[in-house]
């Protein structure tokens, strides 16, 4: 019995090792300037190949409370999403499609051009 209780706080030391090293090597790429994605790909990548015991049973190193928590952060911190933080006034470009010729006069290259910003609005 008592060697199972070693055997188990070795494990447990061990696995939050890898979990330093885990959450280490991906803030290293963080402060490289990598975004959400890249660093996430990296965390699939890794959690398919080591797994972490926890108290009920074993799940992948990368799906680990911890580093799932830190996974969030840098969500929030540097989202693939970040470059739409700019908003703009899209009446500004309602008022510039109005002043266009009639749509039956406007070239197809025009006409797609202002269907193409009509999507982005």
């Amino acid at each position: 019995m008592e060697q199972n209780h070693h055997t188990k706080r070795r494990e447990n030391g061990a696995n939050s090792a890898a979990q330093a090293k885990i959450i280490e090597f991906l803030t290293k790429l963080f402060q490289l300037g990598l975004s959400y994605s890249p660093i996430n790909s990296v965390r699939r990548a890794l959690s398919d190949s080591a797994l972490c015991q926890t108290t009920n049973h074993t799940i992948p190193l990368g799906e680990h409370p911890l580093v799932k928590r830190f996974m969030k952060g840098i969500y929030e911190l540097r989202s693939t999403f970040s470059f739409c933080k700019s908003i703009w006034d899209v009446n500004i470009v309602f008022k510039q499609l109005r002043k266009q010729t009639a749509i039956q006069e406007l070239t197809l290259k025009v006409l797609k051009f202002q269907f193409t910003i009509i999507l982005s609005c």
